[in-house]
């Protein structure tokens, strides 16, 4: 790709390359994962518009020259995408079109004169191939539920899945004869029009008026939106059918089967449970516990094979595309609409960027960041599910004051806030075991100590021998010693967080003072020492000596103060 201008090229304002607008930005030449594709948007753009960014390459990650904008890159996914559907398309029209293929392609013909008098339209009665994979519409309806689990569905009690179970519990046979892709019928058609005038046909395509169009507008666009999440749950039935990609839950930190909800720490005891117990299974149950579309469900794919040939595969896609190819399997798209991980005895790592992470509980939740299915219209950020995008919606884009869970409206933040104190069913941490709420996070540990000890984990770092009782501190030992995310670039000693590796690059290697103070303009490295610098600004202080009436800003002076001039009064 020509990116020009590598060496000269000035910094220039923190703008988006492409609308020029401020905001939230990415890197244009970074390679990133979006629903489990890969996305270099340098690189989108050329391929979709021909058109060349250039930037500068001496420049770093996230410069100047080199940022664009989340509703830029909305728009340039639904412009790649269109051009590979166009390209499928006409592909698939010049092969049917093909000599041999006439009167079997299923195609409506379409002859016209040359003085244009003449129109001669045969229309095609499609019959549907009937499939026990076809969507159930109960099943993978989409309830806008308020539940307010960290992750996903895999959260929901298992009492409110009873509801969801199909009457009929039958095994599927998976290796039946019934079960067996078929291949696919070629459409014929079997009922032919007769020919209409030309001037009667084109009054018969009129558009909708009034307020049956307007009604109907929403439901078209809902409809053409959730077309590609039906696909890809079509594909995700399909794929869990004929392969081992074994389906599961997290609803904490252990896998669940989800067909007789056993739980097990080891993933190779879990597929090993699967080739034993689950060698029959009704798919569609597998899939029970998802409550909407726009989520995928999380399969191991460690040991993937074809339940069909026996042969087998390292990723989901090639899988998908066998399946397709060899035994004629319905793959409608490139979208396997399925959460893949692929666990090793060496740790928990993403299955799509290869990321360390410290437990299954925080790699599900950072794997559930690549299929990101649900985008805001107003400002093109994505989501995981329809409850986040709600929550942005309602902080992000309204100026109304409601509580997320109950929906109800208040005057003030301070209103609200005492709302979701005082409510229980409006708190947000809640018992995985027994399903009671909290208004904090301490309290939920104290009472999972109390009533549930049985649950209670010791933290087992997977890349090390350490074991911590403390989540926190198990959380700060991974990072350190184990990632490079706050690791300093002069000197490459880490940190546990991103504000102590900010004052250490501040106060050891570049001696920046950023902060500014507006009264007598003293610099500071730190934030929070000019918080405490403005304190000698202001009339009172925060810290007085009773006896004498002297003011301290800071308490080491004060407690200094008390120790040398009133020993005997020392009482902290």
């Amino acid at each position: 790709m020509d990116v020009g201008k590598s060496s000269s090229w000035p910094p220039g304002p923190t703008v988006c390359r492409c609308c020029l607008a401020e905001g939230c930005y990415k890197d244009i030449s970074t390679e990133y994962f979006w629903m489990g594709k890969r996305e270099v948007y340098a690189e989108m753009l050329t391929e979709t518009f021909d058109l060349a960014i250039s930037y500068a390459q001496s420049a770093g990650t996230n410069s100047n020259s080199r940022l664009i904008c989340e509703p830029c890159i909305s728009r340039l996914r639904d412009a790649s995408e269109f051009k590979r559907q166009v390209s499928e398309c006409e592909r698939m029209f010049t092969t049917l079109l093909e000599p041999g293929s006439s009167g079997q392609s299923g195609m409506a013909q379409v002859t016209l004169s040359r003085l244009g008098k003449d129109v001669k339209v045969e229309r095609v009665k499609v019959k549907k191939e009937d499939s026990e994979d076809d969507d159930d519409d109960d099943m993978f309806a989409e309830p806008f539920g308020d539940d307010d689990d960290d992750d996903d569905a895999d959260d929901e009690p298992l009492t409110n899945l009873a509801t969801k179970i199909p009457k009929k519990e039958a095994e599927d046979d998976i290796f039946g004869s019934e079960d067996k892709p078929k291949p696919a019928e070629k459409r014929k058609a079997t009922v032919k029009a007769k020919a209409v005038p030309a001037k009667k046909a084109k009054a018969t395509v009129t558009k909708a008026k009034g307020p049956a169009a307007k009604v109907a507008k929403p439901q078209e666009k809902k409809k053409r939106d959730e077309e590609p999440l039906r696909l890809a749950r079509s594909n995700a039935i399909a794929i869990v059918k004929y392969t081992t990609a074994y389906p599961f839950r997290l609803p904490a930190h252990e896998m669940m089967c989800v067909f007789c909800h056993h739980k097990f720490e080891d993933p190779a005891e879990f597929r090993k449970h699967m080739k034993c117990e689950h060698r029959k299974f009704n798919v569609k149950e597998s899939l029970n516990h998802i409550r909407g579309l726009e989520i995928y469900p999380k399969v191991d794919i460690s040991d993937l094979t074809c339940r069909v040939c026996k042969k087998d595969f390292d990723d989901i896609k090639n899988i998908a595309a066998h399946l397709r190819k060899e035994h004629s399997v319905a793959i409608i798209s490139d979208d396997p609409g399925l959460q893949v991980f692929k666990f090793s005895s060496s740790g928990w790592s993403c299955a799509e960027c290869q990321k360390n992470c410290p437990s299954l509980r925080v790699l599900s939740r950072h794997t559930a960041s690549h299929y990101r299915n649900v985008v805001c219209a107003k400002c093109g950020n994505s989501y995981c599910t329809k409850r986040d995008l709600f929550t942005h919606n309602l902080k992000r884009h309204t100026k109304l004051i409601q509580c997320s869970k109950c929906k109800t409206k208040f005057e003030t933040i301070q209103d609200r806030t005492k709302h979701c104190m005082q409510t229980k069913k409006c708190w947000k941490y809640r018992c995985h075991v027994c399903n009671e709420r909290f208004a904090n996070f301490l309290r939920k540990t104290r009472h999972t100590v109390e009533q549930h000890p049985e649950t209670l984990n010791v933290f087992k770092c997977s890349s090390c021998s350490e074991t911590f009782v403390d989540r926190i501190r198990f959380r700060e030992h991974f990072v350190v010693a184990h990632t490079t995310k706050f690791a300093c670039s002069f000197c490459e000693q880490r940190f546990k967080n991103k504000q102590y590796l900010k004052d250490h690059i501040a106060a050891i290697h570049t001696g920046a003072k950023d902060f500014v103070c507006d009264v007598c303009d003293k610099s500071f490295a730190r934030k929070r020492g000019l918080v405490q610098h403005y304190w000698q600004h202001k009339e009172d202080k925060r810290f007085k000596c009773h006896m004498c009436s002297l003011q301290f800003n800071q308490k080491v002076t004060w407690k200094g103060h008390m120790r040398s001039r009133h020993p005997e009064i020392i009482d902290f």
